[in-house]
């Protein structure tokens, strides 16, 4: 049984919707592997951590396909979107969440640029059209995006944040973009799984160039800090963007990107709550909150849409 079958009888924003929760429900784990990363691997250390969330989900989507005998279908449009979205987008979200201190709740806020850089995309390359009660949707969206630009230059975060930010969003849409333009009308959780091993792939270069420096550094490697890294990939890259993969299919590109505008909101609420609960001191920045509350009207007010 399929994942469009299973939410068949369900509103038609089901699948963008829950991919968005557990996006949200990642960005914790992953906070927990960037502050656990032995000072002594530095920038390796993120490196290693996204192959080992990317090997996870892939291995786990690889024993789906063998015990249910799925057909893979590979075609390079698939690739495309696994290197941009997984090796590329994700490596750089892991280094804005650096770039914030290691709140990958944070900087998951500019990614809501991808919904604007995504109506260009879905216009020119998916032939998607903006409708009239789209427009409403994406002012929300865009006024949240403008005040992490406003207080960027006001000196509140750095441009440097802004601007990593900005390259994720955009690798993000290219990502996207070659997902649905790569869709083979089977399984979605087959097209993601030939995503994620492209995106694996990718990185091996990478890894080879600095295995020097990983090498030496091998006793850094235990303590268990990868394995929130492992857990981040089964949720996000495995059954999040399966969920997603679903979405483009059922509600198209533009609809799916507005909706999933409302995960970081909700991954700054997680995370708050998950550190009340520890008692540990955490402070949310106040224009983090503005922003995503702008971001998730936008998000709710397009479901509102496609609800009524």
């Amino acid at each position: 049984m399929e994942l469009t079958d299973i939410f068949s009888n369900w509103p038609s924003y089901t699948l963008p919707v829950m991919s968005a929760v557990l996006w949200a429900l990642s960005a914790p784990i992953v906070n927990l592997g960037l502050d656990k990363i032995p000072p002594r691997l530095g920038s390796h250390g993120v490196l290693l951590g996204l192959f080992v969330a990317l090997s996870s989900a892939a291995l786990c989507l690889a024993i789906w396909a063998w015990l249910s005998g799925a057909v893979i279908n590979l075609n390079w449009r698939l690739a495309a979107a696994g290197v941009f979205t997984f090796p590329v987008a994700t490596g750089m979200y892991y280094i804005t969440a650096v770039a914030f201190k290691g709140q990958a709740e944070v900087a998951a806020q500019f990614a809501k640029l991808k919904p604007l850089i995504s109506i260009i995309f879905a216009a020119v390359f998916v032939g998607e059209a903006l409708n009239a009660e789209m427009v409403f949707p994406i002012v929300l969206i865009a006024a949240g995006i403008n005040i992490f630009i406003v207080t960027a230059i006001r000196g509140k975060i750095t441009m440097q944040a802004v601007f990593l930010g900005a390259l994720t969003a955009m690798a993000w849409s290219v990502g996207e973009t070659f997902m649905i333009l790569g869709l083979t009308g089977g399984s979605p959780l087959t097209d993601n799984f030939v995503s994620l091993v492209f995106g694996a792939l990718a990185i091996v270069p990478v890894m080879l160039v600095f295995s020097k420096k990983l090498y030496i550094e091998r006793h850094s490697l235990g303590g268990g800090w990868l394995l929130p890294f492992a857990v981040h990939g089964i949720i996000s890259f495995c059954l999040a963007y399966a969920l997603f993969f679903a979405a483009l299919e059922s509600v198209g590109m533009l609809k799916t990107v507005v909706i999933n505008a409302f995960w970081p909101v909700l991954a700054l609420l997680f995370t708050y709550v998950i550190n009340r609960v520890r008692r540990v001191k955490y402070m949310v920045p106040y224009y983090a909150w503005l922003a995503g509350i702008l971001l998730c009207s936008g998000s709710a007010v397009q479901i509102w849409n496609m609800a009524t």
